[in-house]
């Protein structure tokens, strides 16, 4: 008896569910089109795009005319990165409504995305000719015309996006970067100046800008530009390891290795700081401690063929002549232009006694770099051991042509000159 009265409670329960559930259903199938949107729009919110999608799909069965609809719908296939999608919204968009911007730049920043920048730019010329004031559609047309390599057409693009609006700093920065990328450095340091006098916390106008400097030879500059990102973010890895180097190239060796020691306690993974810091151990003889940063650049960067040049000097420096070979080796399978890794090998080839494999070296160096005055000191010796006394004063002459002022060894190639020449 019991059992039947429970029986006919969970009969009742499923029935009661049932009619709920079909009330669910019929009242969503009397949802009209504008309702399924405002749902759709709060899955967005939700960032449930899955049932956005849904309420998006309903809406167009309901009213395949829908504009806003595939709008929405198109932005989260976008968000999704279904781009196909995507671009088949904005389309349907395009043909209900030709003068909608929104479906123009979605549309673009589909092709953008598939990587087809001249349809990219053709819809950003379509949403110029609706608004040619909006400073906005300059730019982004001049990113993909940046993109596709069109640079000058992306700086008059740019410059036309400032114009329109004098305080676009992203504008400046990026035509910056164009002029820099074209070797017009003025007029790179130029722009990027103006970004950060329009936003002082500009942190990337003021690292790229000391990058300029740095290469252009201003190192009060650049250090000044990269003290300033430090200020804004005292954590930038990369700023502190410019920095160092530019230290260190001052002779303030000091201040380099707090500035890569401070980057390698925020980031263990840094490897130019470890390099950098490597090579200081290198120049103070610490080579155990060189050795050990390079190692461990090399674990990040295993196809470094830098390092690996620069390690085996150290192996060398060392007596550890084979694991030396190797590095240099390796570092010429990994880039045949290593003039390092040659100028090494050829002194390693040299105190080995294997003279004709030590003059190869250091003619290749020379061919890759003309004015090395190592490598014809080394050339010279090698020479003149060999017998082949006009190859000999031929390199001993080119030492002194490229030598520095400063260097101990001039006083002895003279000599060896004249004793050569019989003078």
């Amino acid at each position: 008896m019991k059992g039947d009265v429970k029986y006919k409670r969970v009969i009742c329960i499923i029935i009661v569910v049932m009619l709920l559930l079909s009330g669910i259903v019929a009242a969503n199938a009397q949802q009209t089109d504008e309702q399924w949107l405002q749902q759709g729009e709060f899955y967005i919110s939700a960032r449930d795009f899955t049932s956005a999608i849904a309420a998006f799909n309903a809406a167009i069965s309901i009213n395949p005319v829908y504009a806003e609809a595939y709008l929405l719908r198109g932005n989260v296939y976008f968000t999704l990165r279904n781009y196909d999608a995507a671009t088949a919204d904005y389309t349907k968009l395009v043909e209900l409504d030709a003068g909608n911007a929104h479906a123009l730049i979605g549309r673009a920043l589909t092709y953008e995305a598939k990587g087809q920048l001249p349809q990219a730019i053709e819809d950003y010329t379509k949403v110029i000719g609706l608004n040619p004031a909006a400073a906005k559609s300059y730019y982004y047309r001049a990113n993909v015309y940046r993109d596709n390599g069109q640079s000058q057409q992306a700086i008059a693009d740019y410059s036309k996006a400032i114009e329109l609006d004098s305080g676009y700093a992203v504008a400046y920065y990026d035509r910056a970067t164009v002029y820099c990328n074209l070797g017009q450095f003025p007029q790179a340091i130029a722009d990027y100046s103006k970004a950060v006098e329009v936003d002082p916390a500009y942190v990337k106008a003021y690292y790229n800008r000391g990058v300029i400097y740095k290469q252009l030879g201003q190192k009060k500059k650049a250090q000044a530009d990269y003290s300033k990102v430090l200020t804004l973010n005292p954590e930038d890895v990369s700023a502190l390891t410019n920095r160092g180097a530019i230290f260190q190239e001052m002779g303030q060796i000091e201040l380099a290795m707090a500035d890569y020691n401070k980057a390698l306690a925020i980031n263990p993974r840094h490897v130019n700081a470890y390099n950098n810091r490597g090579l200081i151990y290198q120049l103070q003889g610490r080579l155990d401690l060189a050795l050990d940063d390079y190692t461990k650049a090399l674990e990040l960067d295993p196809l470094n063929a830098l390092i690996y040049a620069k390690r085996g000097a150290v192996f060398n420096g060392k007596g550890r002549q084979e694991e030396a070979l190797a590095d240099f080796n390796k570092a010429i399978a990994l880039n045949p232009s290593n003039l390092l890794a040659y100028y090494w090998r050829g002194l390693l080839y040299q105190t080995q006694g294997r003279d004709k494999q030590a003059l190869a070296d250091y003619n290749k160096a020379i061919s890759l770099q003309p004015n090395l005055s190592d490598a014809y000191f080394g050339k010279g010796y090698i020479c003149e051991k060999m017998g082949d006394k006009t190859e000999a004063l031929q390199a001993y002459g080119y030492f002194l042509r490229y030598a520095a002022p400063s260097d101990g060894r001039i006083e002895m190639v003279k000599q060896r000159i004249r004793e050569l020449s019989g003078k």
